[in-house]
């Protein structure tokens, strides 16, 4: 049997979170997939400062079922599962217990045991993975979601740029394993440590599965939009500049005073994040845009599925992604895309929205103008081909990842 040791530090930093991150979703399917295997034991640790905290089997299994019931059985609306519940607390306290009870040592790893690192965390110089590598017998393994802050540095905080290319570092020292989310991000990663003369380590390309609560058995029955209804689009996202929310509201603005009351409405979807200081201005202040544009944030799933199935369009303008997973969801649920024609939406979206350039406002106004029709020519072609798109699953994902897992341990 293989061990698997997990970070899950992030998840009990966000118990009170009522959504998760793109990197929760992976977090959390990874610990239920490793926690459902027979030949593997799941150890969830966290790490601080160069220690590893072990928490009991027992608070593992009670925090990942605590985690999935709040934010995809429904628990966000259960308030024994709310932010001041006592369930919650509960699992805070215990937490705690275990985080000042010091920590474990890194002898009591056996050889062959697997660190999994999920979520770029424990990377810095000095941070639990170099450590661990020091020992020579314990097999690290790196998700890599991305490498923005090194190719796209002016979308994102300055401090990012040199904590990234550290994490970098560490990954390029210290991997037995990296698994990329796109051929795009493992490309990426290849081309900088070649530029930069680093080590390249061994990688695994598997694509994010969309989750079968929301897709099990068909695409979703959703009601239909009131007749009344103005056709509506949904970008969801975190509000950031990389994803190109000025451009959008831009040609919102055109639109409103060309169509008035007729101006199709946009929902935007997603926590204000950083670097977007113009999106947050005119979102507050462009008087234009009220009565058109929505925004908002910490929908649940059940919710997020509705507003999705209904829109004309999944719109996605971003300047660069390593994978972007509400575009594969989109699809999934028979939503057409409108996309940038960038290389990772064109890995993912397998020929099946319609790629624009993520600068041609004219042609982004143009083709909104167009899906919004309901007699679209347009559009129907895209929902003809979407009947052919298969959405990538989990268990694709863990077919191709967990049997390099189990050949890291066995080298021991």
């Amino acid at each position: 049997m293989t061990e698997v040791v997990v970070d899950i530090g992030r998840l009990v930093r966000r118990l009170s979170r009522a959504t998760p991150t793109g990197i929760d979703r992976v977090i959390l399917a990874y610990l239920l997939e490793l926690r459902a295997r027979p030949e593997i034991r799941l150890t969830c640790a966290y790490a601080a400062g160069g220690r590893l905290f072990r928490f009991p089997e027992t608070f593992g299994d009670r925090l990942i079922d605590a985690t999935r019931a709040r934010w995809f059985d429904g628990g966000g609306a259960d308030a024994s599962l709310g932010p001041g519940s006592g369930r919650l607390a509960a699992l805070r306290a215990a937490a705690l217990r275990v985080l000042t009870g010091g920590g474990m040592a890194m002898r009591g790893l056996a050889p062959g045991t697997v660190y999994l690192s999920l979520d770029h965390g424990g990377l810095q110089p000095g941070g639990i993975v170099r450590r661990l590598a020091q020992r020579g017998d314990i097999r690290v393994v790196c998700f890599l979601h991305d490498l923005i802050p090194l190719t796209h540095p002016e979308y994102v905080v300055e401090r990012s740029i040199s904590e990234h290319q550290r994490r970098v570092e560490t990954i390029s020292a210290c991997a037995d394993l990296v698994i990329a989310n796109s051929h795009y991000t493992d490309g990426a990663l290849k081309a900088y440590t070649a530029r930069k003369g680093l080590r390249t380590p061994k990688t695994v390309t598997a694509h994010l599965g969309v989750e079968g609560r929301l897709w099990e058995g068909g695409r979703p029955e959703l009601p239909a939009p009131a007749p009344s209804q103005r056709p509506y689009f949904a970008f969801v996202s975190t509000i950031e500049a990389r994803k190109n929310h000025l451009l959008l509201l831009n040609v919102w603005r055109q639109l409103a005073e060309r169509m008035g009351p007729e101006t199709p409405r946009l929902e935007i979807v997603g926590r204000r994040g950083w670097e977007a200081e113009a999106v947050f201005d005119m979102l507050d202040r462009c008087t234009a845009l009220r009565g058109h544009v929505s925004e908002r944030a910490d929908l649940s799933d059940a919710a997020m599925s509705e507003l999705l199935g209904n829109a004309r369009a999944l719109l996605f303008p971003s300047f660069v992604e390593g994978f972007g997973l509400p575009l594969v969801e989109a699809l999934a649920s028979g939503v057409p895309a409108l996309a940038s024609d960038i290389p990772a939406f064109r890995e993912i979206g397998a020929g099946v929205p319609e790629y624009l350039n993520p600068v041609d406002g004219l042609g982004w106004a143009e083709a909104i103008c167009d899906y919004a029709d309901p007699g679209s020519r347009r559009r129907a072609r895209q929902v003809r081909r979407l009947e052919t798109f298969r959405p990538p699953s989990w268990d694709d994902h863990f077919q191709i990842v967990v049997p390099r897992i189990l050949e890291l341990g066995a080298e021991g």
